[in-house]
């Protein structure tokens, strides 16, 4: 490096030295790199480079090797000798992620057992405001709604497997215009206490007399339902909130009880929840309150014409949308606040997965010619333009539109859509428990994408319509797009490894480094040895590879 950049890797060695110490307790850690653009002229700037200690181990993109050289040769991962470091570049050159690329960390030399060294119960997570640039309340509430529908929905308390976070109420009939259809109707916190998130969703769903002097959301739903029933009625008396009904601690009076009953009723009946495990108190705190505000704030998340809120007192829960009336109208989501439950969405996952998360991983398999297929998944709707940055997604959408308009290509619009998983029948989705390896993988959080000669690349949960385009009349489509919409997808959406069970129709359309941890399956096929057609020996190769692999995940 020049002189003249000396003060920015002076800096940036800084940052990258605390990084790693968190890294090595498997928290990934995103440094923001703005500046590295100075260094140099680039259409892409992805990449990554492996370092332990002071070697580098692997490197992808000669970018990457220059500055792993310089990280490796500084010493900033020589404290943790046992461990090896991915430094992974966005394409843009604004975040370098540091996750822990080699086996479990010991406790770095000269470091007491009571530092860094020691695991937390969860990874320290930096503050909400790690990014303070505001977002738009659309595009925040958006992205919240993706990434809580990679969540369990739950209808109990005791369904709950952990003790602190936030929890985040879904109506019956409320719909939203995001990529998630449910709506969010309330997002709530155990704020004063610590291990209590289990019984604070209790105090919610209790019955018992006065019951609703534990919970205001129980008072604002009994509230609602007495006035749409009768707006006179002695528990609401003398106004709105100041009864005994809607006030706190206000005596129950006999007229109550039914109430209480109705309730909880309506809680058991037409709500579901879903919770985002978060351990520290003050970022449990902060991140409540911007959440509110962004949902309340979203033009796309409005309340159906017949919503029970309209009904309760709070002007503030029937102008939002929301049973909230605390922090509506306040600061809204950061763009650090989105990378923060990017990872606690996936930290949660890791947390309720008996098996191990998948979500940093990338599988790419073939479509089928055989388009027979109708069950449903039962998953939630992941479309592939909601997982991409604007440019990918507009390329995507492009490609789609070239490759139906090829000859011997055919899209039936008439067909009823269904997830691309569930369309497919031939192989290698008839070999014997792929289908239903890749619906476990893909609740473990797998990233599964279809190669299709007409729609490109397709989430498995992407509702498609029936359609015949084989690769060999897009590929000039696919071959000159696949490659950065693949490389963004894996940026955007964290991953870390990918794995392509593919034939060598679609690996050359497929780029060949996508992370820096890259398996790739291409059977091959020889007239001279192998009986058969290649169009039967190779799809049922592929799938016979392609159960091999989902049962080693």
């Amino acid at each position: 490096m020049t002189s003249k950049y000396d003060e920015f890797w002076t800096e940036l060695l800084a940052e990258l030295s605390e990084a790693v110490d968190r890294a090595a307790v498997d928290e990934p850690v995103i440094v923001h790199i703005d500046g590295i653009r100075s260094l140099g002229d680039r259409q892409s700037w992805y990449g990554t480079a492996i370092v332990r200690g002071t070697d580098i181990e692997q490197v992808a993109m000669a970018h990457m090797r220059s500055l792993g050289e310089v990280v490796a040769s500084s010493g900033v991962c020589s404290r943790w000798p046992d461990n090896a470091f991915r430094f992974t570049m966005s394409s843009d050159a604004s975040r370098l992620t540091v996750t822990r690329a080699g086996m479990r960390s010991r406790r770095p030399s000269g470091v007491a057992a009571s530092a860094k060294a020691v695991k937390p119960s969860q990874p320290r997570i930096p503050t909400p405001a790690a990014d303070a640039r505001v977002v738009k309340p659309e595009v925040a509430c958006g992205e919240l709604h993706r990434l809580l529908a990679q969540l369990p929905t739950r209808t109990a308390p005791g369904e709950v497997p952990f003790a602190n976070g936030l929890y985040f109420y879904y109506e019956d009939g409320e719909r939203s215009t995001h990529v998630v259809s449910e709506r969010i109707v309330r997002i709530g916190n155990h704020p004063k206490s610590q291990d209590r998130l289990i019984g604070r969703l209790r105090d919610h769903y209790r019955s018992r007399a006065g019951a609703k002097n534990g919970s205001v959301f129980r008072r604002y739903l009994g509230g609602a339902v007495l006035r749409s029933r009768d707006a006179t009625s002695t528990c609401l008396l003398p106004g709105p909130g100041r009864g005994h009904w809607e006030s706190q601690g206000g005596e129950a009076c006999p007229d109550c009880a039914p109430v209480e009953a109705t309730v909880s009723h309506l809680l058991a009946e037409r709500f579901q929840f879903r919770c985002i495990r978060i351990d520290d108190q003050a970022v449990r705190n902060e991140l409540e309150a911007r959440l509110i505000a962004t949902v309340a704030a979203c033009t796309e998340c409005q309340p159906s014409p017949g919503w029970l809120g309209s009904h309760a007192y709070p002007e503030l829960v029937r102008r939002s949308g929301l049973w909230n009336a605390q922090f509506v109208g306040g600061p809204t989501a950061t763009a650090g606040d989105l990378v923060l439950l990017q990872r606690l969405v996936a930290a949660t996952q890791r947390s309720e997965s008996p098996t191990g998360s998948l979500d940093d991983t990338l599988l790419l398999i073939p479509c089928s010619g055989s388009k027979e297929g109708a069950a449903d998944l039962g998953r939630p709707v992941v479309r592939m333009g909601d997982l991409l940055g604007p440019v990918a997604a507009s390329t995507l959408a492009e490609g789609r539109k070239l490759a139906f308009q090829r000859p011997g290509t055919q899209l039936d619009l008439d067909s009823a859509p269904r997830p691309a998983l569930a369309w497919y029948t031939g192989q290698p989705y008839a070999t014997s428990g792929v289908r239903a390896g890749l619906i476990a993988a893909i609740e473990r959080g797998l990233h599964c994408l279809i190669v299709s000669g007409g729609y490109g690349v397709v989430r498995a949960e992407e509702p498609i319509h029936k359609y015949q385009a084989h690769l060999s009349k897009t590929r000039g489509v696919w071959s000159r797009r696949l490659p950065a919409i693949l490389r963004d997808y894996v940026d955007r959406n964290n991953i870390t490894r990918t794995i392509t069970v593919v034939s060598s129709v679609y690996a050359a359309v497929l780029p060949m480094n996508l992370t820096g941890n890259d398996a790739r399956c291409v059977p091959s096929f020889s007239h001279q040895v192998d009986e058969g057609a290649a169009l039967q020996v190779v799809p049922a190769r592929v799938g016979a590879l392609l159960a091999d692999v989902l049962a080693q995940l």
